[in-house]
């Protein structure tokens, strides 16, 4: 049964609140960027495994040799976009590393009328407009006490440039793969490119304290098992373009969840711009909610 009108935006809502908590989780995680990225993959996939295990293997037999590059190819993105983005925590605020790495949209926008047939409504545009400018205004001042915000912010656009091609990737694919499948075959391809990494570079897989292995756990848990599935299942039932939108609730939620964490005070422009942003979502989920069916 095809799920209702609203299901899909409500379920994104649900998705973005469980996203927006990871970048509290790894930063209270002592461990190296590359490690937390592997352990939040792979410790995911494990936690999806016993959901998908009747139909993995017949579903990734029936895929195509073109979709089962894509799967690997999503998984591979999905891989660049954590090991950049968590490492970006590393040299800047929470706030400015987690807003650039929400320009997804815009880079779904301009890519997703070619790769997936995906096209914003007039009402869709201007949300997204609406939720760009406020994500703006939230930033205005520079993130106070960063050690390299220019780094940490190119790190972050690193981290939306592969998140982009991950969910322009899943659009297409969530058309033949069952969501638990599709999840698996992401996270476990992501998990292992990850793995290879911290291999090569040295990196420490183990040694963590109980502490980090329990926040690594939560990142594993919330914002990858449930956020990044949720967006996975929205991925079948709605644009890629309002998925990536709504990502963009995303740096109101986990600035104010640095400001009580972590201290990490927002300014008063970034306060104001909050409800802009949220504005912007629903008006998008609104335009996608209008849009004909195919």
């Amino acid at each position: 049964m095809p799920p209702g009108r609203h299901a899909p935006t409500l379920l994104l809502l649900l998705g973005v609140a469980a996203i927006s908590t990871g970048s509290i989780f790894l930063r209270l995680a002592e461990a190296p960027s590359a490690g937390e990225a592997f352990w939040r993959c792979a410790l995911a996939t494990l936690c999806l495994l016993p959901f998908a295990s009747r139909t993995l293997l017949a579903d990734w037999r029936a895929l195509s040799p073109g979709g089962k590059r894509a799967g690997l190819l999503a998984g591979l993105l999905l891989a660049g976009h954590f090991a950049a983005w968590i490492e970006s925590l590393a040299w800047t605020s929470v706030a400015q590393s987690v807003l650039l790495v929400s320009t997804t949209p815009l880079w779904v926008a301009l890519l997703a009328p070619v790769v997936t047939g995906d096209r914003l409504t007039r009402l869709a545009r201007w949300g997204l407009l609406a939720a760009l400018l406020g994500t703006a205004a939230m930033h205005l001042e520079a993130p106070r006490g960063a050690r390299d915000p220019l780094w940490g912010g190119f790190l972050a656009l690193v981290g939306a440039w592969c998140a982009s091609g991950y969910l322009l990737i899943g659009r297409r694919l969530r058309r033949e793969l069952p969501l638990f499948s599709y999840s698996v075959i992401c996270y476990g391809s992501a998990a292992l490119t990850l793995l290879a990494l911290n291999l090569s570079t040295g990196s420490p897989l183990t040694g963590y304290s109980g502490a980090t292995w329990g926040w690594l756990a939560l990142a594993a848990l919330i914002p990858q098992g449930v956020g990044h599935t949720t967006l996975n299942w929205a991925l079948r039932h709605a644009g890629a373009p309002l998925v990536s939108v709504s990502l963009l609730g995303e740096p109101a939620a986990a600035t104010l969840l640095a400001w009580v964490f972590l201290g990490e005070r927002p300014t008063e422009v970034l306060i104001l711009g909050g409800p802009i942003v949220l504005f912007g979502i629903w008006l998008s989920s609104r335009g996608e909610s209008q849009r004909p069916s195919a």
